[in-house]
């Protein structure tokens, strides 16, 4: 006779309560992970805002001039009204100054910072003023609101000179600078750069703005002196 029995299995023991220690510790992981996702979101933010914060900081630093940029010991300068149009509404002249052998100048250009954040101008640079230039000057050294002078060196093929300020020039929000730039005639090549009624202008001073750790150039929207040719060569 077979053996009908039924054979129960014994009952499931009941899970064990979670300890006073880990029901302490859950609040504490839930709190702890949404701390952290809430510093990767910050840290995000930040690193998209900081670029533009010091992209709008370098927008507010403008390249302008007064109504006598050049200051010369020889050399006549004169000066023809540009439209206004060219330089968001400020009153801008070209302003040439005739070029002959006993040119001695300085070209005043005035970094306007109108941002609400300080910048450092690290560098000058002005195009066609080097060596391999077609006009018969040169830029030599770069002074102004501040005491140490700085030697030209080159660049664009020594079409350029370029001025290194060592450390920075600090502009504050709402200031302006004064970069004083020495000019001198210096003879390249045979004949004559300018003939006598001529002239040429547009060039664009350029300097390097660093705003938080972060470097670009600002360019002046026109170039607002030049060169005047002399009746014969000088």
């Amino acid at each position: 006779m077979s053996d009908s029995r039924v054979v129960l299995a014994p009952a499931s023991a009941p899970a064990p309560e979670p300890s006073g220690s880990a029901k302490r510790r859950r609040p504490r992981l839930i709190a702890a992970v949404a701390i952290a996702a809430l510093l990767v979101a910050v840290a995000a933010a930040a690193a998209i805002a900081w670029p533009v914060s010091a992209a709008v900081a370098r927008g507010g630093v403008v390249i302008r001039q007064d109504a006598r940029p050049w200051a010369c010991a020889s050399g006549a300068i004169t000066t023809q009204p540009v439209d206004d149009s060219l330089d968001d509404g400020q009153q801008q002249f070209d302003s040439l100054v005739t070029v002959t052998k006993g040119l001695d100048c300085r070209l005043r250009i005035i970094v306007d910072n109108t941002g609400g954040r300080a910048v450092s101008i690290d560098r000058l640079t002005l195009p066609l003023f080097g060596p391999g230039s077609r006009v018969d000057v040169v830029a030599t050294q770069l002074d102004g609101d501040f005491s140490t002078t700085y030697p030209v060196q080159t660049a664009g093929d020594d079409l350029d000179a370029r001025f290194d300020i060592a450390g920075g020039l600090t502009v504050d929000p709402d200031t302006a600078e004064v970069l004083s730039v020495e000019v001198k005639y210096s003879k390249k090549g045979s004949g004559c750069s300018l003939s006598a009624g001529s002239s040429t202008s547009d060039f664009r001073p350029v300097v390097q703005v660093t705003s938080r750790r972060m470097t670009g150039d600002v360019v002046a929207s026109h170039g607002w002196f030049g060169f005047a040719g002399a009746a014969g060569c000088p």
